[in-house]
């Protein structure tokens, strides 16, 4: 495993940032891990007090502010990465696994993170003969209804109306954005249930699908159920799949679209009902 990561927390409390401590004495067996050390301006990253308007200012000072994860109520101009009180430990290690993914790269993931609980890829899966059952369905959400909104964005109009069509099959209908900004705009004023993102984007758009998927997973924050997100792309190797794990996203599919797997995610995410058990054979 390599040297932690050193890490500087800034204008919490005695109480939060004793929790913070334990936190990161917890992780130092994960990779990547992380050193809490008292020199902001030596450390690689920083946790701050997004309410402490000194810690807002000590970030700027250092010229730190795309490698600072802030936690608190206020959300600061510009941050890459802010969490809601009460502190999830959970969500601050995503978010530092982000920063570092970003700064460092993946390389950095000794080995990456959750990717031993990740899918193979296609071509990774040993063949199987065809009369065997295929793997379990993954638990369903709640039953899925029939006014679900679903959102599409993708820089290519082709790539949008093919997966609409797709999702026409499933009797989905959904709206679509072709960047980042329009699919914001669009999230602002209405609770979608489905996101699907395509993870690049084009020079249209401001941010990446990556970046997007992590916009739309912290609206829960603020009140906001956030949506399933699907990331699409035609990069599927262990290490994409491993980055949009990172991002939060709840599924990836690869391009050219699998009816089946498109299926099998439909299901997992509660869009589409599980498909009818076979009748047993009769007893003779």
């Amino acid at each position: 495993m390599s040297d932690p990561f050193r890490v500087a927390l800034i204008g919490f409390r005695t109480a939060e940032h004793g929790q913070l401590l334990d936190l990161f004495g917890a992780a130092l067996k994960r990779s990547p891990a992380y050193r809490p050390v008292s020199d902001a301006a030596g450390s690689d990253f920083i946790v701050a007090d997004a309410d402490n308007t000194e810690s807002l200012a000590e970030v700027v000072r250092l010229g730190l502010l795309d490698r600072t994860v802030y936690v608190g109520t206020q959300v600061p101009p510009d941050t890459p990465a802010w969490l809601a009180r009460p502190l999830d430990a959970t969500r601050l290690l995503r978010e530092l696994d982000l920063l570092v993914v970003q700064h460092v790269g993946v390389s950095a993931l000794e080995p990456p993170i959750e990717l031993r609980e990740l899918p193979p890829t296609p071509a990774a899966r040993t063949p199987r003969p065809p009369t065997l059952p295929e793997e379990p369905e993954p638990a369903p959400r709640p039953p899925p209804v029939s006014n679900l909104r679903v959102l599409l964005v993708d820089d290519s109009e082709v790539a949008l109306r093919y997966l609409q069509s797709r999702l026409a099959v499933h009797g989905l209908t959904a709206e679509r954005a072709q960047s980042s900004a329009r699919a914001i705009e669009l999230a602002s004023t209405r609770a979608y249930d489905l996101v699907f993102v395509d993870v690049e984007l084009g020079p249209g758009s401001d941010l990446d699908g990556l970046a997007l998927c992590r916009h739309l997973k912290r609206r829960h924050a603020r009140g906001v159920e956030p949506p399933a997100v699907v990331m699409v792309s035609a990069h599927h190797a262990e290490i994409d799949r491993a980055r949009g794990e990172l991002a939060g996203c709840d599924a990836y599919l690869a391009k050219p679209l699998d009816d089946e797997a498109l299926r099998r995610v439909l299901v997992r995410v509660g869009a589409a009902p599980p498909p009818p058990k076979p009748p047993r054979p009769a007893k003779g």
